[in-house]
């Protein structure tokens, strides 16, 4: 009996454990997709792997290639194996977003630059933080820095030896050459997982479709389901529809920001028992808002047009838009992911349950919390968790009540200070996900690393037992040359340059291109944490910001 290749029990321990594993490979650019190459032939990679960069690589196997700009399109998909090439932009929402899609059993592999140069790297990411400035400035690359903390601290494979760890780097220094792996793991009778009972429903997604007759059974009502990825939303949504389309005569439509964002709801839906097609309908979003407001203002009648309208990924959606959908059926299902996949936080939540309370009778809300797409111990989630601060629920605000006396300072805080102070950081961060409707794994990003962010943190507790409890997070704006012909233009309104947007839209309003040459400081976002609100903590925030402000010589800020 021939010996079973490191590499191909390695798999077998993903697959049976339900398991992903992350492959780091750090290194010049040629060798990093030399290496992910020869993985992916290993693996027998097809057409349901992904390789997301600008250039389609030159593996000659039939991977899929996909742009970093179209990888919104993975939600809702399952994928084998994903290749991330860093070297074309490390985006944290990509990566968020793209290994939601990794099922079990399968590999997602990060292609980075050397850890040792990767702060000064020029990422193409670093585009959509540009901001016009009066002087020339560069990223601070802390985020970076912070990465390679953690991939540092993975299981390191050396030469032919593949560690028993899911989790690991491999730096070109250490294995300058090819692999030592398996042509393919055909030969050792691997096969992956499929989940043969794919539709047929788990506990927590049978919930879902309880909660959903509950819904049909009432006049006026809305159904909140949230889920982090990985939780069968989609196909527990698609199993709900398909089981009132059997059972009642209700009319069902769906939307979400792309068609293939439900191509596992569809497929559930399809799956099941022959039901009447006609009553179940997808629309684009603009479709749906344009063709029924207009016909609405035609016939003069109510907009409500559906009996059931569900809306998936629906915190990808703007809240305006969402307002608009949700007039038009008296039953609502808002279904979206938790923890920034989407461009999220737990705003979404929080604040828009309380304004739907005023327009729907009911308000249902339901929580799936088992993974389907692998296991609850997956270690690759608990890594990327962790890396991009995704589960901001797990920090917790409520010590800070416990000492009636404790007094509340105001201080300044610099990214770098972010930087070796993880709890901070984690404090920090989970304050702005909480205040904003719509936040990123990027918001972290731009917090370590763009230059002109000021950063205050209001804090209650002693000296060495302090718990951030408001935040108040600026930019820098205006300083411009007055003799710069770009002003006028920007009075105008003939140009609008990415950043400055307080500044600039005072100019164009004004006409006056003064207030781009005036020092400002535009307020991004300011959070108080739920238990100490109504004390005049925001206003001591800004009280502090103010002087600040008049100590540095700034003109204006709003």
């Amino acid at each position: 009996m021939s010996e079973i290749h490191p590499f191909s029990l390695l798999m077998r321990r993903l697959v049976s454990n339900k398991h992903r594993g992350l492959l780091v490979l750090s290194g010049s650019q040629g060798w990093c997709h030399s290496r992910a190459a020869e993985v992916l032939s290993a693996v027998d990679a097809d057409h349901s792997s992904y390789w997301v960069s600008q250039h389609e690589p030159q593996c000659g196997f039939a991977i899929r290639h996909l742009r970093p700009n179209k990888i919104k399109h993975l939600l809702g998909s399952d994928v084998a194996h994903l290749v991330v090439d860093g070297w074309q932009g490390f985006s944290p929402d990509g990566l968020a977003l793209a290994s939601g899609a990794l099922c079990a059993g399968g590999w997602l592999i990060l292609l980075v630059p050397e850890l040792e140069g990767w702060n000064r790297f020029e990422d193409p990411d670093y585009l959509r933080f540009t901001a016009l400035r009066p002087s020339a400035y560069r990223m601070n690359g802390h985020f970076i820095d912070r990465c390679c903390r953690f991939f540092q601290s993975l299981g390191v494979t050396q030469g032919n030896y593949w560690s028993a760890q899911a989790l690991m780097m491999i730096a070109e220094s250490d294995c300058p050459r090819s692999f030592d792996l398996p042509t393919s793991l055909a030969g050792n009778a691997l096969t992956q997982l499929r989940d043969t009972d794919l539709f047929i429903p788990t506990a927590d997604q049978q919930k879902v479709i309880s909660s959903m007759h509950d819904l049909s059974r009432l006049s006026s009502a809305v159904l909140l389901l949230e889920a982090d990825r990985g939780r069968g939303k989609s196909v527990a949504l698609g199993l709900a529809i398909q089981s009132l389309l059997t059972s009642t005569q209700l009319t069902v439509t769906v939307v979400s920001p792309l068609a293939s964002n439900v191509a596992n709801l569809f497929a559930a839906i399809e799956a099941a028992a022959p039901f009447d097609a006609s009553r179940l309908s997808y629309h684009a979003i603009d479709e749906l808002l344009y063709r029924d407001t207009d016909r609405s203002i035609s016939n003069g009648a109510d907009i409500t047009c559906y009996d059931l309208l569900v809306i998936d990924e629906a915190a990808a959606i703007p809240l305006p838009v969402l307002y608009e959908l949700s007039q038009l059926a008296p039953r609502v299902v808002f279904s979206t992911t938790l923890n920034g996949y989407e461009g999220s936080g737990r705003g979404f939540a929080l604040r828009f349950k309380e304004d739907l309370s005023c327009q729907f009778e009911q308000v249902l809300a339901l929580n799936l919390h088992h993974a389907i797409r692998w296991s609850n111990d997956d270690p690759l989630e608990v890594f990327l968790n962790q890396l991009l601060m995704l589960d901001t629920n797990s920090v917790n605000f409520s010590d800070t009540k416990s000492s009636v006396e404790a007094q509340y300072q105001v201080r300044e805080v610099t990214a770098k200070q972010l930087l070796f102070d993880e709890c901070l950081l984690k404090q920090v961060f989970t304050l702005l996900m909480q205040a904003h409707y719509q936040s990123r794994p990027s918001d972290l990003r731009q917090l370590l690393d763009a230059p002109y962010l000021k950063l205050w943190v209001l804090e209650r507790g002693e000296q060495l037992d302090r718990s951030v409890v408001g935040v108040l997070l600026c930019c820098e704006e205006g300083g411009f040359d007055q003799d710069d012909d770009l002003l006028g233009l920007i009075a105008s309104g003939q140009r609008r340059p990415q950043g400055n947007l307080l500044s600039q839209s005072l100019a164009q309003r004004s006409g006056q291109t003064a207030w781009c040459h005036y020092r400002s400081l535009r307020i991004m976002r300011i959070a108080v944490d739920q238990d100490h609100r109504r004390k005049g903590l925001a206003s001591q925030l800004i009280e502090t910001m103010e002087a600040y402000l008049a100590k540095h010589q700034y003109h204006y800020w709003g």
